[in-house]
């Protein structure tokens, strides 16, 4: 369980990030006129690395993928990406430790 906990804090810590870098967008925007200073890039980022993990830590939850979203044709998500993050921090026998 260790690992999914460690999962649940990196998604808090990107949606601080998210919210954070939204309100510089939104500052930056008043100061410059409505330019961007690569904002939108970092948001995209950030926006599609908690996509990715959430949707990942909700499976390794057990919650059915048609409760987590249900995505339109064109935007779906890296599905081997997923699988990846869920290969990371899914709990085996190999590295979880044995309490004696």
């Amino acid at each position: 369980m260790k690992k999914i906990f460690a999962l649940k804090a990196i998604l808090k810590n990107i949606a601080k990030t998210i919210r954070k870098t939204r309100v510089e967008l939104k500052d930056y925007q008043r100061e410059h006129g409505g330019n961007d200073g690569g904002y939108f890039y970092d948001l995209y980022k950030l926006s599609r690395e908690f996509r990715h993990k959430h949707i990942a830590y909700c499976l390794l939850r057990g919650t059915e993928r048609d409760l987590i979203e249900k995505p339109g044709e064109k935007n779906a998500p890296d599905e081997k990406l997923i699988q990846e993050i869920m290969d990371e921090y899914r709990e085996t026998p190999e590295n979880v430790r044995a309490c004696a």
